[in-house]
């Protein structure tokens, strides 16, 4: 908990050299992406099977997958949608156009972490299954001297400004994520990391599809009937790959 404050005060230091209404921006994006994480995290389903003993390794790998196909095609989705969320839930009284697209640059980048900030959930809670629990702190340092040192390279070093530092707290959110996987396979749980990633690999060229496809949308159309199509646009192909799957899919789920 310590550490994980270290890493906050961290934050809110490079923060204070972003400039104005970067870190109400900020805030704002973090909520969306937060909650979103929170509602694709599913935490109450998978924490009753990771206790179970036997076949523990084949169930984590098909909880890690299982939220990956969510988390991809999520995360692609926000950040397709980052301009009209914004607009939808905060874009009233002095919360401007300027506001706006800040709010919605911190958005697109930071709704990359969402893949790496949903699988991370069971990878902890895994550490704690196996009476690691005081590795989970790792995670949190690695997170903190990510935050520390790319910061200071990409915000403070090269000016990156805002966008710098949205990316450098998804590339530390990555790390953290990656640093609680190692210590699972060298606490003696090892899943089939190449399946993963194989899924993942999918999961990203569903969404990437998608996203071509959104661009197709017309231009002309009023504003929710043009955000209904794009998000028709992306749904399309995302629909069409995992169905190409859908006997793999629920072999995962049972």
């Amino acid at each position: 908990r310590q550490v994980a404050s270290l890493g906050s005060l961290i934050e809110r230091w490079l923060q204070s050299y972003l400039g104005s209404g970067a870190l109400s921006a900020w805030s704002y994006s973090s909520l969306v992406v937060n909650n979103s994480a929170t509602l694709l995290g599913f935490r109450e389903v998978f924490i009753v099977p990771l206790s179970v003993h036997d076949g523990r390794a084949a169930r984590l790998e098909r909880v890690l997958i299982g939220l990956t196909l969510l988390a991809v095609p999520a995360a692609a989705a926000v950040m397709l949608m980052a301009r009209p969320i914004v607009t939808i839930l905060f874009m009233r009284g002095r919360f401007g156009v300027e506001a706006a697209d800040l709010t919605s640059s911190f958005l697109t980048i930071q709704a990359l972490g969402l893949w790496p900030g949903t699988a991370g959930a069971p990878l902890l809670r895994m550490l704690q299954i196996l009476d690691r629990a005081p590795l989970i702190g790792v995670t949190y340092i690695v997170g903190a001297l990510g935050v520390l040192l790319l910061g200071g390279v990409f915000v403070l070093g090269a000016h990156g400004g805002p966008v710098a530092f949205a990316a450098v707290m998804v590339a530390s959110s990555t790390l953290s994520t990656i640093t609680a996987g190692v210590l699972v396979h060298r606490a003696g749980l090892r899943p089939d990391w190449v399946r993963v990633a194989r899924y993942a690999a999918f999961a990203v060229a569903a969404a990437a599809a998608g996203l071509l496809a959104s661009r197709f949308a017309p231009t002309t159309l009023p504003f929710y009937p043009r955000l209904a199509c794009q998000l028709a646009l992306f749904g399309l192909p995302v629909v069409l790959a995992y169905g190409a799957i859908r006997q793999r899919l629920l072999a995962i789920i049972r």
